[in-house]
C-alpha cells in the first residue's frame, strides 16, 4: 500500500510541476507583450515584442507572409494557431528585415519605422497632443489612439480602403488572406 501511496505522490507532484512550468511559459510571453503603447514605450520587431488586447484574443506586431522576406506591422487572431492576418499597417511601405519600430513618434501619431527613425514609413498623421496619447488594441482587435480619454484614430476607420487589404501581400497576385 505504501509504494501506491508514494507512486500517487509522484503523479501529483509531476503533474503541480507541469503547471507551474505553464505558468512560467505563459509569465514569460507577457514579458514581451503590451496592452497599452504609450510615449514611452514601443514595439521592435528584433526583440519579439507585440500588443494584445485585453482579453488576448487579438495581438499585434511585425510578420512576415507566407515565405516573403518582407516585414510588415499586422494585427492577428492570437489564439487561432495558423496565423490569420486581419489588418495591415505598412501595406505600401514593406520592412525589408527585422528593424521595424512602432511607437508613438514626436507628433503624437502611431509610426512605423525602420532602422534609422528618422522619417516613418506609415503614420496616423492626426491632429494629437504628443504629451497625452496613448494606443490600445481593443478586445474588438480595433487598434486605437487615444488623446485625455477621446478616440482621435482607430484603425477600424480604414477596413474598406487598401491601407488595411491583407491580400497579395506576397507579391503572387492571388486574392488570399494573409497566413503565415
Amino acid at each position: 500500500m505504501h509504494i501506491q501511496e508514494t507512486l500517487s505522490f509522484m503523479g501529483c507532484y509531476r503533474a503541480l510541476c507541469i503547471l507551474v512550468l505553464f505558468v512560467i511559459f505563459d509569465l514569460f510571453g507577457s514579458l514581451h507583450a503590451l496592452e497599452t503603447i504609450t510615449g514611452t514605450q514601443f514595439i521592435a520587431d528584433d526583440e519579439n515584442r507585440s500588443l494584445v488586447s485585453s482579453d488576448r484574443n487579438f495581438k499585434q506586431g511585425f510578420f512576415s507572409p507566407g515565405k516573403s522576406q518582407a516585414r510588415f506591422l499586422g494585427i492577428w487572431f492570437n489564439k487561432i494557431s495558423e496565423q490569420t492576418i486581419v489588418l495591415v499597417a505598412n501595406r505600401e511601405t514593406p520592412i525589408k528585415n527585422s528593424a521595424g519600430i512602432f511607437k508613438i513618434g514626436g507628433d503624437g501619431n502611431l509610426a512605423v519605422f525602420c532602422c534609422n527613425q528618422s522619417c516613418p514609413l506609415w503614420s496616423t498623421n492626426v491632429s494629437v497632443p504628443a504629451q497625452n496619447s496613448a494606443a490600445k488594441l481593443l478586445d474588438s482587435g480595433n487598434l486605437v489612439l487615444v488623446a485625455k480619454e477621446t478616440i482621435i484614430w482607430q484603425s477600424f476607420d480604414y477596413l474598406q480602403t487598401p491601407f488595411f487589404l491583407v491580400r497579395n501581400l506576397d507579391g503572387t497576385g492571388k486574392l488570399d488572406s494573409a497566413r503565415s
